[in-house]
């Protein structure tokens, strides 16, 4: 498994956007310090506010500087790849706990191998644009002013909709119509007097697709199918690649954030994702023994170590430091779980990379 790190990544941290409440390390990182800044942070925001700070729009923007752990790795087993990423978010905070956004991500290859994720060398990758609903429930405190909703326990409850529009490669290729992820999250931010949050979101994805399997055009790939072939679909438009299009996805998601000053913050997170794709072909007398027809899986994780640093958070600018492990959570060989957040098992592959990111908050 080979895969675009920055845009996986950008991908994950645009649905974590959407699931009504970043992880804790994220909304640090991105400069917002809600529920996790003293009284007296509070107070000084406000004599430093400005006119502006009340208009509804906000937005981010980052660029991030990507490369694979296999980079690092000596003698032939050296895999070298470098990526540099945009990420680009607007929203509109409409009140009452509830806001909508745009995020769109970018991504050009600089340095590439036969190991590295990147179709071809220099390939320039358009994400799918997320288009996100948010509501966290508020309530009026003594003086009428909108307080966020907390569960016992002080707990903080969001809630989200995303929508996938289908702008990648990847989604045509997949025959993607739109994807839509309906999540949930819980945030607990003020263990340990304020400086340790905790995060757990689930969000279920539904993938809307043309056909079951991914398929290339006919006009432009005319020598991948036979005259009236069975590979021919969709009218003989479509040629069929065999492989599976995902049906739905099922993601969780565990961060735990720790701020040990007010501008520095230091997170782990965990996400997991099960897929599930369409029912394959029944067997028949020439399936492989190996081969097991029905619904297909396939499982991914995703480990992040992150230290976020808001060198100017009047002005909303933060410097943050990556590591990103993307990988199958068990083994080749299906007999030994891979630990999430560094892989020792094969560094040159690229599935650990290390990212360094700016970030300005509007």
């Amino acid at each position: 498994m080979k895969r675009h790190v920055f845009h996986g990544f950008c991908v994950l941290l645009s649905a974590l956007a959407g699931m009504g409440a970043q992880p804790a390390w994220a909304q640090t990182v991105a400069g917002a310090r809600v529920d996790l800044a003293s009284e007296q942070e509070e107070d000084e925001a406000k004599h430093r506010a400005r006119p502006s700070d009340a208009f509804p729009l906000n937005g981010d923007v980052r660029l991030d500087n990507t490369v694979g752990l296999g980079t690092f790795v000596p003698g032939e087993a050296r895999r070298t790849s470098y990526d540099l990423g945009l990420f680009l978010r607007a929203g509109v905070v409409l009140g009452h706990g509830l806001n909508i956004g745009a995020l769109q991500t970018v991504s050009k290859n600089l340095a590439s191998n036969a190991d590295a994720g990147a179709a071809r060398p220099y390939d320039t990758v358009v994400g799918d644009t997320l288009l996100t609903v948010n509501w966290s429930p508020t309530h009026g405190d003594d003086a009428g002013k909108p307080k966020p909703l907390l569960l016992p326990g002080g707990v903080k409850v969001g809630s989200s909709l995303v929508a996938a529009l289908p702008t990648s490669r990847a989604s045509r290729f997949q025959t993607r119509i739109v994807a839509l992820t309906p999540g949930i999250s819980l945030l607990k931010p003020d263990l340990f007097g304020g400086r340790l949050a905790i995060l757990y979101a689930f969000g279920f994805t539904k993938n809307f697709n043309r056909l079951t399997t991914s398929a290339v055009d006919a006009v432009n790939f005319p020598s991948l199918a036979r005259p009236d072939g069975p590979e021919l679909m969709s009218g003989q438009s479509d040629i069929a690649t065999g492989l599976l299009n995902t049906a739905f996805s099922i993601r969780n998601t565990l961060s735990v954030t720790w701020l040990p000053t007010p501008r520095v913050a230091v997170g782990l997170t965990y996400v997991l994702y099960n897929n599930f794709k369409y029912e394959s072909f029944a067997s028949d007398a020439f399936t492989s023994a190996n081969a097991k027809p029905g619904r297909g899986r396939s499982d991914l994780q995703w480990g992040l170590v992150s230290v976020g640093y808001a060198f100017d958070p009047d002005r909303g600018w933060t410097l943050s430091a990556l590591a990103v492990t993307a990988s199958p959570p068990w083994s080749a060989d299906n007999t030994t779980l891979r630990f999430p957040f560094f892989d020792f098992r094969s560094t040159a592959d690229n599935y650990t990379s290390l990212s360094l990111s700016v970030n300005r908050a509007f």
